[in-house]
């Protein structure tokens, strides 16, 4: 464990330091002139006081004079006496006074004299110092009443003194001082030197407002003068008589809230506040009884005043000055006769008298003897004054107290009377009554605190410390995991132990504590871990199992029951705490937890593993789409086999906001639910995917599922008819949804005659249906005949509505060709009749020519000439009419030609005459110049754009360009198509493509011949 933050040993002054500052202080260095220290130089003030190396002995201390209810006694300081007569014995001078601040300590002594090294501060015995928390000044006062500001960083020109800010003569605001005690009892100012108060033997306050650095004062004003003046301080108190001096202030404190300031004036006969912000003074009685000794008032860091009263304790009271709240705080009854009071960090430092003197024992003699109980002293012996007579040999003791702990930090008794207190550099430093004696406490640091708690087992009083110096929270924890170990292993207190171990989690490790219950008789404080756990949200599922278990194993139900009701879901694993229950059989706690935490799925796993199948649909059918469709995901299955009909018309319901595709794994081995859903789905949404049609189709053309449900005979048949049935009418209906190639698969896998011939027919697949027809088994010779016949009349020419097919006269032709009536494949009289009749169909259709048919039939010996006699006839009856017509075509084609070639010789040689007397563009008459054309059209020269064409023929020759063109560009792709196309046409599709000028290379009109060019021009 590191060392808590209020560590601060590493501030003191090392020894090496010390001596070398400092060498009066350390006894191994010589003295030297010109140093302090060195006889004859005054030594009265020291800006930096270090530290003489550490004792080697830590003083342990059992004090058995005091007894405080509830606390603890220990000694978590250091002390380090000072010894500093070597500083004065030059003049025997005494310091009177102390404070602490800019991280120096400061002294005033009684022969005037104040210096860093030495420096006369005032012509009188100084009495009173004091420095700003938060600016680098210095305040002291004389006993004749003299105020002094002193600049820390600014220095005259010889180096040493400081640069004076501010004087004030005080004794003009008081009547003469005929007792010889000091002026001044108290001094006080504001963090930043913006108001000071002074404090006098008389009762009375004077209060100076303005910064003294800027010389910027408001003269001071007597208490008496009230609200006439810019600036005064508070309402003089009773008249004190001069020869007793008990109405001397003994206390000043600033507080400052904001913008507004309070100064509390601590008298022996009242405590008063006064704020000194307004431009009327107001003050406010705190309490009507005070202290008569001085440095008994103090302030802690929560800003409540405390106020020491020997014999009867310390009193606190707030002050709030926003809410004018001085009422009475919290209040240690300490039965110490204490003189003395300050606050350090979280302490409070107590100097107070013994009882009865008694001589300095040694070591040892302060462990075995009672220190005598304290008794009253005066006052002097504190204030700075020598004790009278009688008292001097009373010794004094220290101790300190942490009232949030309830601890003695610190106790020493047979001390001299001290003069002061002051903190600085992280320590606590007492001046004797006598001047000479420096004492320094040092707090020890955390780690070395806790190890004397650790080894005394007092591990409570050690968190509280240990939080009170700011450890970190792992650090505090480690504290409780050691403290439930003390209480486990050496206690046995197993339940005191667990509430330690309590505080450790989100730090230690959950294991370390589960372990060291596992046995039987713990599982009681093991539960309460486990249930700590779960509410700090830092459980595991590992955690909820043990935890389940351990309810499980005390039977105790209602725990359960309450933690799977009113425990937050986020804090344990909810399926852990769910599976284990359902092992352990509270079923019914299960189905709470999972309808609690809405875990639709586990509730209906739940719900399954009761076989309350009824309610688990309805259950499903409360949820919402979403998690209904999610449910039914993973459970239908099992409810489609208990209850198959509900539970497929909630599957129809939910297709409505899901796709029907996320269930079909549901309907596994169940076709005929399948069947159902998958109609019911399509009936109502026509829309959907060609997926759920396909399955329909597949599970329409299966028999095994009616063959395993036990249907034989006319009954299987039916049911089969049924659904082929369905399946066509599918197929008619959804035909476009359907994919074609895996219908057909399942049509020919299924040997559904009416799918495979309407979906080839569908897709114009007339040469594979006639394929199918050929080698479909049919019992009857005669019917296949006739339905390839049909298949022939019926696609085997073009009609409006579909494309047809001419080839499938020539396939059926080969068909019957290739049957054997020796090899008894057919009916020879049947087949010859239905080859004389496709033989008549080929007559009439134009691309069938007689050759290729002859050619097929000569392929089977047993075809005679009679069966092709009168086709043969009637074809070259037709063929010799064709021929004629073609002839008088050829003849009208030639005639043509020879005038067009007689036209174009004239173009070549004959002389043109033009005698046009009207321009064919503008209609006017025309005049000289003039262009001509070969084509009979005459222009003014003015009216043509290009004089190289005729404007009005030269569309039509555009377009004669553009076709010669195209033909040249697209000859390639009329290759293929011609190719394409040639099989089923014959010559007419020849002559078509020979008289576009596919076989032979087109100069276009216009485009220079090259050599070896073939001379033909198309002009059209």
């Amino acid at each position: 464990m590191t060392p808590g933050p209020n560590a601060h040993q590493d501030r003191r002054i090392s020894s090496r330091g010390a001596a070398r500052r400092f060498p009066s202080l350390h006894p191994r260095r010589a003295r030297s002139p010109g140093v302090p220290g060195v006889p004859g130089v005054p030594f009265r003030f020291f800006r930096q006081l270090p530290c003489s190396p550490r004792a080697n002995t830590i003083v342990f201390q059992v004090f058995r004079s005091m007894s405080i209810p509830g606390y603890r006694r220990f000694q978590f300081f250091n002390q380090f006496p000072k010894d500093i007569s070597s500083i004065t014995k030059d003049r025997n001078a005494t310091l009177t006074c102390m404070t602490g601040g800019n991280s120096s300590l400061y002294f005033g002594d009684i022969e005037h004299e104040l210096r860093f090294t030495s420096f006369v501060a005032h012509a009188d015995p100084v009495s009173q110092i004091l420095v700003a928390k938060s600016r680098p000044h210095l305040l002291t006062v004389s006993e004749t009443g003299e105020l002094k500001c002193w600049s820390l960083d600014t220095f005259v020109d010889d180096g040493v003194t400081p640069k004076i800010l501010f004087a004030e003569d005080l004794t003009r605001y008081c009547p003469a001082n005929p007792r010889p005690m000091p002026l001044v009892t108290a001094l006080a100012c504001t963090a930043q030197r913006t108001q000071t108060a002074v404090g006098i033997a008389t009762g009375e306050v004077i209060l100076i407002t303005g910064d003294t650095s800027k010389r910027r004062l408001i003269p001071a004003n007597h208490v008496d003068q009230g609200p006439k003046s810019a600036m005064t301080a508070p309402p003089r108190l009773p008249s004190a008589r001069p020869d007793a001096g008990e109405n001397a202030v003994r206390g000043l404190l600033f507080v400052e809230e904001g913008d507004q300031v309070g100064l509390f004036i601590v008298t022996p006969h009242s405590i008063r506040v006064t704020l000194t912000t307004g431009s009327r003074l107001e003050t406010v009685l705190v309490e009507p009884s005070g202290v008569r000794l001085p440095h008994c008032c103090t302030l802690n860091p929560v800003g409540e005043l405390l106020i020491a009263t020997p014999n009867e304790g310390v009193r606190g009271f707030l002050t709030s000055l926003a809410e004018r709240d001085f009422s009475a705080a919290n209040t240690y009854f300490y039965q110490d006769d204490m003189r003395a009071i300050a606050w350090f960090r979280s302490y409070l430092v107590v100097v107070g008298q013994e009882k009865d003197p008694q001589p300095r024992a040694s070591l040892e003699e302060s462990r075995t003897t009672p220190l005598p109980a304290p008794s009253p002293a005066t006052a002097a012996a504190v204030a700075g004054a020598s004790p009278p007579e009688g008292e001097q040999d009373r010794s004094s003791f220290i101790r300190i107290y942490d009232p949030k702990n309830k601890v003695v930090a610190f106790h020493e008794g047979n001390l001299p009377a001290m003069r002061s207190i002051t903190t600085e550099w992280g320590a606590i430093f007492l001046l004797s009554a006598s001047g000479t004696k420096l004492m320094q406490l040092e707090e020890k640091d955390g780690q070395t605190k806790l190890e004397m708690l650790f080894k005394k087992n007092l591990f409570d009083v050690a968190i509280n410390v240990a939080r009170s110096m700011n450890f970190a929270e792992d650090q505090i924890s480690d504290i409780y995991r050691r403290y439930g170990d003390h209480l486990c292993d050496d206690k046995h207190d197993y339940q005191r132990a667990m509430e330690q171990y309590l505080h450790t989690i989100g730090w230690l490790e959950p294991s370390y504590v589960i372990k060291r219950f596992l046995e039987s008789h713990l599982i009681e404080y093991l539960t309460q871990y486990l249930v700590t756990l779960h509410a700090e949200n830092k459980a595991t599922a590992d955690h909820t199992t043990l935890l389940i278990n351990c309810y499980t194993k005390q039977k105790n139900e209602t725990a359960l029951e309450a933690f799977i009701t009113h425990q937050s879901e986020r804090s344990f694993d909810v399926e852990t705490a769910l599976r284990v229950c359902q092992q352990a059989g509270y079923h019914e706690l299960a189905l709470k937890l999972s309808r609690r935490t809405k875990l639709h799925t586990w509730t209906l796993r739940i719900l399954l593993e009761l076989e309350r199948f009824d309610e688990a649909l309805a259950f499903i059918q409360t949820l919402e789409p979403e998690h209904a469709a999610a449910a039914l995901r993973k459970t239908g299955k099992a409810l489609l086999e208990r209850m198959p009909e509900p539970t497929t018309a909630v599957l129809v319901q939910l297709c409505q906001h899901s796709k029907p595709e996320e269930y079909i794994h549901i309907f596994v081995d169940r076709p005929v639910q399948l069947i159902e859903f998958l109609e019911a789905v399509t009936a109502t949404d026509t829309n959907q995917s060609s997926f759920l049609y396909d399955t329909l189709l597949e599970l329409y053309l299966k028999e095994d599922d009616l063959k395993r449900a036990g249907l034989v005979g006319d009954e299987l048949e039916s049911r089969i008819r049924d659904r082929r049935q369905k399946a066509y009418a599918l197929l008619k209906r959804e035909s476009t949804r359907i994919e074609k190639n895996h219908a057909l698969v399942l049509c020919q896998g299924a040997h559904f005659r009416e799918g495979v011939l309407f979906l080839l027919e569908l897709h114009n697949l007339y040469a594979e249906m006639l394929q199918y027809l050929v080698e479909e088994d049919r019992p009857v010779e005669e019917d296949r005949y006739r339905d390839v016949l049909e298949t022939c009349k019926n696609f085997g020419l073009p009609g409006p509505s579909k494309p047809g097919d001419t080839r499938l006269w020539g396939l059926a032709l080969t068909y019957f060709a290739s049957l054997r009536s020796a090899q008894k494949q057919c009916d020879a009289t049947l087949r010859d009749e239905y080859i004389r009749e496709i033989l008549n169909h080929i007559r009439d259709i134009p691309d069938m020519h007689p050759l290729p048919a002859l050619q097929i039939l000569s392929s089977n010996p047993e075809i005679t000439l009679g069966v092709v006699r009168d086709y043969v006839r009637a074809s070259l009856a037709g063929r010799g009419q064709e021929i004629r017509k073609d002839s008088e075509r050829i003849e009208q084609k030639k005639e043509q030609i020879a005038q067009k070639r007689h036209a174009i010789e004239e173009l070549r040689t004959t002389a043109n005459v033009f005698q046009p007397t009207v321009c064919a563009q503008c209609h006017q008459r025309l005049d000289l110049p003039a262009v001509h054309f070969m084509c009979g059209d005459s222009f003014h020269q003015q009216c043509l754009v290009n004089e190289k064409e005729c404007p009005i023929c030269a569309g039509e020759y555009q377009k004669i360009r553009e076709r010669q063109t195209s033909q040249q560009q697209n000859r390639s792709c009329a290759h293929d198509q011609f190719m394409n196309e040639v099989g089923g046409h014959g010559f007419p599709l020849v002559a078509e493509y020979f008289g576009k000028g596919m076989f032979q290379k087109v100069a276009l009109v216009g485009t220079e011949r090259r050599e070896g060019d073939p001379q033909f021009t198309k002009l059209f």
